[in-house]
């Protein structure tokens, strides 16, 4: 192992502590590896003490960026490296590394994603950087298990029912963080994921009311997604009563709200027959 993989791994295994007070050990002997990757750059969100000892090595610093981000194991390490080095970046050299920036992630997903949670506070420079970003980018982890990622998505679907089902017998709790995650954790921390769970809510829905209830997600993934996601459903709409039903119940931000508006007439057009088992 480099001294450099060996730097990558340490950064990650700091910013990846799920207890701080578990993970306290952990944490100090990785946080030399924190430490002087922020010192790569000036970072005007800490203070002049914290900044002491930066070298300013702007390529140093994007060769680190793309291997922490070839390193990610999950999304949160991602944006782990948006509010991090990769900010740090953006704000003291946006003209220098834009070009490069704009090249890479055509095709790199992991930079892609990082860039949609990025913050820097020129407003032109930030938009021009959200434009790049995809957060419902389709990722694909070293350590990820489709098998798991599957059950876990039928067990989150089965719990959102049972709260409109009035199943009883299960325990409540479960039953509020599938819905919390459902609802509002998944279309904002993983939109592609989220678009997953809404197809498997709207083949396992057993009624136009249910559907509708689905619309409420719809709406929340649209509002951190609807630029990646408008398309795909103006495809599926129009084969999909259940869908067309749950497009009925949602709304969208203003700027939006033209084209939504003939997608929504669409929707009610074709959800108007009576509910089928099928779903068309």
């Amino acid at each position: 192992m480099t001294e450099e993989d060996n730097l990558v791994r340490s950064w990650h295994r700091f910013f990846n502590k799920k207890n701080p007070i578990d993970d306290k050990d952990v944490m100090e002997s990785d946080q030399w590896a924190a430490v002087k990757i922020r010192r790569l750059l000036h970072d005007q969100l800490v203070t002049s003490s914290e900044n002491n000892g930066v070298i300013d090595d702007p390529q140093q610093a994007w060769e680190i960026i793309l291997k922490l981000i070839e390193a990610s194991q999950s999304r949160e390490a991602l944006t782990a490296v948006a509010a991090g080095p990769l900010r740090q970046l953006m704000d003291a050299y946006f003209d220098d590394y834009i070009e490069r920036v704009k090249e890479e992630a055509e095709n790199n997903q992991g930079l892609s994603y990082a860039l949609s949670y990025v913050f820097i506070h020129d407003k032109m420079h930030l938009e021009q950087l959200l434009q790049l970003g995809n957060r419902a980018a389709m990722l694909d982890f070293p350590n990820r298990d489709p098998t798991s990622e599957e059950v876990e998505m039928d067990l989150l679907v089965a719990r959102w029912f049972c709260f409109y089902r009035g199943h009883s017998e299960i325990d409540s709790n479960l039953i509020a963080c599938a819905l919390d995650e459902v609802n509002y954790q998944l279309p904002n921390r993983d939109p592609h994921k989220s678009w997953l769970v809404i197809l498997k809510l709207l083949a396992a829905c057993t009624s136009k009311d249910e559907a509708k209830q689905i619309g409420y997600v719809i709406s929340e993934l649209l509002s951190v997604a609807y630029s990646e996601f408008i398309g795909k459903i103006k495809r599926a709409v129009r084969d999909d009563n259940r869908l067309a039903c749950a497009l009925t119940n949602t709304s969208v931000a203003d700027e939006y709200s033209a084209e939504w508006s003939e997608v929504v007439a669409l929707a009610i057009q074709i959800s108007a027959g009576p509910w089928t088992d099928g779903r068309t």
